[in-house]
């Protein structure tokens, strides 16, 4: 259940970043600081190394190997505060970046106005829709509220997310 609880809150907090995907004419490319809270049924999501550290350390292990592979393979990287994300050029052109790379989320529906896009998202696995409003604060920073009603392990669980993206440098490590 941790791992697909975890695998909701993660897409939670990058649909907002994929999103500006809708306003990318003046988004610089790099490396990008994806900062996130994220409150899941009102209470607040404890910081991930904070539980790992209880935990026997065969499944600390195993939990973190996991999560780095679920991570490496949507292309990001992070702490469990953040998430650090290479966006490329030819992303940005052709808007394949950040949110969910295997195509379990999408937006349909968006409006943008001057600088705010607010989208109405649905995802298939965990199965779950909500919406986001970002705001472009500039072609290095903007802010993203996402609300989502997901079904987890058969259960219904709200996931409210703020997220700061802040470009951090031109190369990508």
């Amino acid at each position: 259940m941790k791992l697909k609880m975890n695998r909701a809150l993660l897409l939670s907090g990058l649909l907002g970043f994929s999103s500006m995907a809708l306003s990318m004419e003046t988004i610089k490319p790099g490396l990008w600081k994806i900062e996130h809270k994220t409150m899941v049924n009102n209470q607040a999501v404890p910081d991930m190394s904070g539980m790992l550290a209880n935990m026997p350390p065969a499944l600390r292990q195993q939990i973190e190997a996991s999560m780095k592979q679920q991570m490496a393979a949507q292309g990001v990287s992070g702490d469990g505060k953040s998430v650090q994300v290479c966006i490329t050029p030819e992303q940005i052109a052709s808007n394949q970046f950040g949110g969910d790379p295997e195509g379990q989320c999408r937006i349909t529906d968006s409006k943008r106005s001057g600088n705010t896009i607010e989208m109405v998202l649905h995802c298939e696995n965990p199965a779950g829709q909500g919406k986001s409003t970002v705001t472009l604060q500039s072609d290095s920073s903007w802010l993203s509220t996402t609300s989502m009603t997901m079904q987890v392990m058969g259960k219904s669980q709200t996931i409210n997310s703020e997220a700061k993206g802040q470009w951090q440098a031109a190369e990508c490590l």
